[in-house]
């Protein structure tokens, strides 16, 4: 499997390959992003290891022009950065990153990473066809079921939608996660998933009393190494 690292500080770039070498993982290099486009002008890698601040082309500007290149807007890319800004985690969550890691990183959490993120990307099929059977299941009412029985059916429903959900402490939530449903603690707030969160909606949510919200498993693996939400992961 090739990955393709895209760094320019030579003490990270050497301590990156070394890592990925050892588990068997074909490593190319680029010290910036115009020597990684000329690189996938010839090879495409698996897997992108990406830093955002480099001279010549930026890692934001990379993931840019991969997004826009269908032959490359397939490749998965991991952010390795030194930078846990707020708004660099969102600018690259509209790009096809799957993970963000903040300097200085364990060789042990960089596998670890790759692992899950590798693991991830070859069921991303497989999840959707798990999800299929809350859209059946919401059509399986029989034409002999009394209009009795539907509520409890709804709640059955949202009770399956709320189980793709990773619960989080509302104090940890940042602008632009996106949330799942619903919410249930001293009031119940239902959100359509997919519904991004904004710091008024932080500010309001904490004046109702609620402390726990559901966020998408999606919006988890981006943020989690930002806001070190490891030991709070709760899924339902």
């Amino acid at each position: 499997m090739k990955v393709l690292v895209v760094e320019d500080n030579p003490l990270n770039l050497k301590l990156f390959c070394e890592t990925l070498k050892m588990k068997g993982f074909e490593v190319i290099t680029a010290r910036n992003g115009l020597e990684a486009i000329e690189i996938l002008k010839t090879t495409i890698p698996n897997l992108i290891l990406l830093d955002l601040y480099m001279p010549g082309m930026s890692g934001f500007r990379l993931a840019n022009f991969l997004s826009k290149e269908a032959k490359y807007s397939h490749i998965p890319i991991i952010v390795v950065s030194a930078s846990s800004s707020v708004y660099d985690v969102k600018e690259m969550a509209s790009y096809n990153v799957k993970a963000y890691l903040v300097k200085p990183v364990s060789p042990t959490k960089l596998l670890e990473t790759v692992k899950k993120v590798i693991i991830s990307v070859e069921t991303e099929g497989s999840y959707r066809a798990f999800s299929e059977p809350k859209t059946q299941k919401t059509s399986s009412t029989t034409e002999n079921e009394s209009l009795d029985n539907k509520p409890k059916q709804t709640k059955e429903v949202e009770k399956k939608v709320l189980d793709t959900g990773i619960r989080v402490f509302v104090d940890n939530l940042i602008e632009g996660m996106v949330l799942g449903a619903p919410v249930e603690r001293n009031k119940v707030i239902i959100y359509r998933e997919g519904t991004t969160l904004d710091e008024g909606m932080i500010t309001k949510l904490k004046e109702l009393g609620i402390k726990e919200v559901y966020i998408s498993k999606e919006s988890y693996e981006l943020f989690k190494e930002v806001l070190e939400l490891g030991n709070e992961k709760e899924e339902f």
